[in-house]
């Protein structure tokens, strides 16, 4: 009787280290989740500005919509402001805003290394607002680009494109100096796609644009366009990359441009309900290069397809030829994470245990 009560003690701890296995197994896997978000995500911050002169009369910061698609956009030309960057109004699910204001812009002379960005969360630098004015549909910004002297004008101009799932931005770059300059435009964003907002998957596709430099998934990075390259998860082309906190950096060279002379391409950010109604809005307005945000599907709100909402940022005008309706890339498999896995071998490690002391016994 007492040897077999023993055995019933003995499965007893076996069954008690099972149980904190489990938990410890648990812990790992929640830490393993919060390691996932980027530490701007985690603790947003505003970032430095140096003051961005305001000529007077400027209006404010201000949202406009086209019934499906909302934009917040600043005085800068920079998107996110009151809590809204870029909104799918069906699923009122915001794509930028949640975590830190990672969106902005920088654009800069490849040979002085003069600049200036515009951005909420990295700040606004060298900058002087001379125009700012709003519909409920439209805005154009209109900066100068002050590093030393007058360096360039910049105008970006929202208004609804040819689609309606899509906001059109055209964007001019006007030389100020006397002297040719070589024009460097950069322009990153966080993708935070609701339900799963910090976790999605990103497509990143730049079909060869000439005017391309460089491109990654690290929507983090600073406006400055010389700050040089970095990435995440990776660089160059992905189609869904991730789940993973991530977005989206695009570096471009317009090469030279003479005194007074202009450059201008074309901006897109918009949303869908899935990921073909996405592709072809692109399609209709003619983009070159582009970047899908979707939520994660292993959420059951999630659909493969994209659903319920997948978000956009596109070109036109880079040096590429319009995209056709399906990403050129085979889809990016998943590495599971490592502290699960160490988790889950720990489990078995002390149900091995475990048994021996119970046969012991």
């Amino acid at each position: 009787m007492i040897r077999n009560q023993s055995k019933v003690v003995g499965g007893a701890i076996n069954f008690k280290l099972i149980g904190v296995g489990f938990l410890i197994f648990a812990i790992m896997c929640a830490a393993s989740v919060q390691a996932g978000v980027h530490p701007k995500n985690a603790a947003p911050s505003t970032g430095a500005s140096s003051g961005t002169p305001v000529t007077e009369g400027i209006e404010a910061a201000t949202t406009i919509t086209n019934g499906i698609v909302t934009l917040g956009v600043n005085p800068e030309g920079n998107l996110i402001t009151g809590g809204i960057g870029l909104t799918y109004v069906p699923t009122s699910g915001e794509a930028l805003a949640p975590g830190c204001a990672c969106e902005g812009w920088g654009v800069g002379d490849a040979l002085t290394m003069d600049y200036g960005k515009a951005g909420e969360s990295f700040g606004d630098a060298n900058l002087v607002v001379e125009l700012f004015e709003t519909t409920a549909v439209s805005a154009i910004s209109v900066v100068r680009v002050v590093d030393g002297t007058d360096l360039f004008r910049i105008t970006h101009e929202y208004y609804p494109s040819a689609s309606p799932n899509l906001f059109e931005v055209d964007v001019t770059v006007e030389n100020l100096r006397a002297v040719d300059t070589t024009v460097r435009y950069r322009r990153a964003m966080d993708w935070d796609v609701p339900p799963t907002e910090f976790d999605e998957l990103v497509t990143l596709i730049t079909n060869g644009a000439t005017n391309v430099i460089y491109s990654s998934d690290d929507g983090f990075a600073d406006g400055n366009p010389f700050a040089g390259p970095s990435f995440l998860d990776f660089e160059g082309e992905a189609t869904d990359s991730g789940p993973s906190d991530h977005g989206a950096l695009f570096d471009f060279d317009f090469g030279t441009l003479g005194p007074g002379s202009t450059a201008g391409f074309t901006i897109f950010y918009g949303a869908s309900a899935n990921q073909d109604e996405a592709l072809a809005a692109l399609g209709a307005v003619g983009a070159e290069i582009y970047s899908l945000g979707k939520a994660n599907p292993a959420d059951d709100a999630v659909g493969d397809d994209g659903s319920p909402n997948t978000f956009i940022f596109g070109f036109a005008g880079v040096g590429g030829t319009a995209i056709d309706d399906a990403p050129s890339l085979a889809p990016t498999v998943p590495v599971p994470g490592l502290a699960p896995i160490g988790a889950g071998l720990m489990v078995l490690i002390l149900g091995y245990f475990g048994v021996r002391r119970m046969r012991r016994v």
